[in-house]
């Protein structure tokens, strides 16, 4: 594209609008450009890029110095005051009062845009991250965020926060809606995927989260946890890339046996290898204790959980599962409960998924009538989901064999609503 310039600005809409003429684009997300200064605008959007590739917290805070060197040059553009702010708060949500970020760190940011931003939308974005995700106010959050699409309609991170607010409440309908207009505005970016695939899961429909897991992953090969769990619970490990296999290693080898309910198979295959940085003496004594405890082994399954809960290097998981072989609740809770300054009255989709895990604790530690019974709950408490399929694992095994009313209550689960879109994911 060959011309004569003055403003980049200008430019780079000419060059847009070509685009969009040549292949027949009708609808883009819009691009409020504040700041004369090319530079400072380069490194807010080398930060926006690292936000938009990613949900990874520690990832996503390497995009915090890029939005710093804009706010040297030019500290009255808006775009990077918002960015940090937003970067902040996403991990203070995600990895709680404990990390080593606090919130008297975000206070000078929100306070600098209060007395600078005053009558912008963004400004009210701010204060809708503020309270989503560092005060877990997902109401209050959710009436700010609504007002910004007022005057922001095509700004694709709002619709993609309120997305995940209507999802946390199980107001499934209304969150496909904002996440599917996320994604039209900007069906590359990984991180917009990210909020599809809960959002289907919990509704149920497998077939798509998976698609959409797999579209987030051929965005981002770094960002295979999605696919991984969709195939997990379907039991189609098997069906997953090359490259996802490699990287999971030993966990998937012995997942695999898991899903073939091969327990002799994964034994041996254990005794076969030394544990390493990716395979865990942890992880080791965790597959053996299930397998044991799936062959009724019930002593040497006990044993070997009190020895998993002592091994470093297990997830909070893997440790959970070994309480619950150990009958252990109070240690079970402690780990599996572990949501960070969560709110949990208003975080429907994580009630759902606290209870589905004392379900799990209540089979593995052969309290059947328990586990039925919670199972029963649950699907009165939480008609609107259908993301059962954690009941697919080898975790309900032997209830499913020893005690047949769990059977029976599975059977009666009310069937996901299917409201969601296929087309979405063919784009």
């Amino acid at each position: 594209y060959k011309t004569h310039y003055k403003d980049i600005f200008e430019l780079q809409a000419c060059i847009a609008a070509k685009v969009m003429d040549r292949f027949s684009v009708r609808e883009v997300a819009d691009q409020r450009v504040v700041t004369p200064n090319l530079e400072a605008y380069a490194h807010y959007i080398r930060g926006i890029e690292m936000v938009l590739k990613t949900n990874r917290p520690d990832e996503r805070m390497k995009a915090v110095p890029e939005f710093q060197k804009s706010i040297s040059l030019d500290s009255s553009f808006i775009g990077p005051w918002a960015g940090i702010v937003h970067q902040y708060c996403y991990y203070y949500f995600n990895r709680g009062s404990g990390s080593s970020l606090s919130l008297e760190m975000i206070t000078p940011y929100m306070n600098y845009i209060e007395d600078h931003f005053p009558d912008t939308w963004e400004r009210k974005l701010v204060q809708g991250t503020y309270v989503y995700w560092a005060l877990r106010d997902y109401d209050k959050g959710l009436v700010l965020f609504l007002e910004v699409l007022k005057e922001a309609p095509k700004d694709a991170g709002t619709h993609s926060m309120v997305a995940a607010i209507y999802r946390r409440k199980l107001d499934l309908g209304k969150a496909f809606y904002h996440a599917s207009i996320a994604l039209k505005l900007y069906p590359a970016a990984p991180v917009f995927w990210n909020e599809m695939v809960p959002l289907l899961d919990l509704n149920g429909d497998y077939e798509n989260a998976t698609k959409a897991a797999s579209t987030q992953y051929q965005l981002n090969e770094n960002l295979f946890s999605n696919l991984y769990r969709m195939h997990s619970i379907q039991r189609t490990l098997e069906q997953l890339p090359e490259h996802v296999k490699m990287k999971k290693g030993n966990v998937y080898l012995s997942d695999s046996f898991l899903e073939k309910r091969d327990l002799s198979g994964l034994l041996t295959f254990l005794d076969s290898i030394r544990p390493d940085s990716s395979f865990t003496l942890g992880h080791k004594i965790y597959y053996q204790a299930m397998a044991q405890h799936l062959l009724k082994q019930d002593k040497e399954a006990r044993q070997s959980a009190a020895r998993a809960v002592r091994a470093e290097g297990l997830g909070l998981f893997e440790k959970a599962g070994m309480f619950a072989l150990l009958g252990n609740e109070k240690g079970f809770v402690e780990l599996a409960y572990d949501h960070p300054g969560a709110n949990l009255s208003q975080d429907l989709a994580a009630q759902f998924s606290d209870q589905s895990a004392l379900i799990r604790f209540y089979a593995l530690s052969r309290n059947y009538a328990k586990a039925d019974e919670m199972l029963k709950q649950v699907n009165r408490n939480f008609p609107q989901a259908g993301g059962y399929g954690w009941l697919n694992s080898s975790d309900f095994d032997r209830i499913k064999n020893e005690y047949p009313p769990f059977m029976e209550t599975i059977s009666q689960l009310k069937q996901p609503p299917r409201i969601m879109d296929a087309q979405l994911i063919k784009m």
